[in-house]
């Protein structure tokens, strides 16, 4: 990670709004993890992490409106690489929610969650993707949600 990217990512977590965010989705994670044995601890460290985002999201809604630009969503991926990288991460949390129906359902709940974030965030805040394309990214990575349940379900 360069510089840059370190700086911006203290600069976003110096915000309060992400800071109460972020405290409350951890002890949220570690009271349901510790209360809840179909939880794995894979899915408590994602839903740690999903606090960042809703944080991000109630500092951006708290600020004054900046205007939007109507520029053209960036294309610099194609479609199959993107629909690639999202099957592969439907299909590996597919195997680290597979570990009881509980857990499945405790990953489809959370992938949903995380899917709302990613669209609004790579859609209305930056515009790297077109509507379409998100869709297609989170159908595909929904299919390989259930594939790698279905795969990892004996494995672990």
């Amino acid at each position: 990670m360069d510089l840059e990217g370190l700086l911006g990512f203290i600069w976003l977590v110096l915000h309060w709004r992400i800071a109460v965010c972020m405290a409350a989705s951890t002890v949220t994670a570690i009271l349901a993890v510790q209360s809840f044995s179909w939880l794995t601890g894979l899915q408590g460290i994602v839903i740690s992490f999903l606090g960042l985002g809703f944080g991000a999201m109630w500092q951006v809604r708290s600020e004054p409106h900046r205007t939007q630009t109507d520029e053209a969503p960036d294309s610099q991926t194609s479609t199959a690489v993107a629909g690639t990288a999202a099957a592969l991460a439907g299909a590996i949390w597919g195997v680290f929610s597979s570990s009881s129906y509980h857990s499945f359902l405790a990953g489809i709940a959370i992938f949903l969650m995380a899917a709302w974030w990613w669209s609004w965030y790579a859609q209305s805040r930056h515009r790297w993707v077109s509507s379409q394309r998100a869709w297609l990214c989170i159908g595909i990575a929904a299919c390989t949600y259930v594939l790698g349940a279905l795969v990892g379900l004996p494995v672990l």
